[in-house]
């Protein structure tokens, strides 16, 4: 029997509504909440706006710390 290391990325989609003055600090708020959920094993995630014509990405983020 051989023995296997596997990696799994898992992809949610979450809306998310907040008050803000503009999308980059809608995007502050929502990256700060995300990161708060996502735990210590958090590599990535994506934020997209519907209203900017979906499927635009309005910003990634990555954990530096997970290769």
């Amino acid at each position: 029997m051989k023995h296997h290391d596997l990696e799994i990325l898992i992809t949610t989609r979450k809306f998310f509504a907040c008050d803000a003055e503009s999308t980059e600090e809608a995007v502050k708020i929502a990256t700060t909440e995300a990161r708060k959920h996502l735990g210590q094993d958090f590599y990535s995630l994506e934020i997209r706006d519907p209203s900017a014509g979906w499927p635009e990405t309005v910003h990634e983020a990555t954990n530096p710390e997970i290769t």
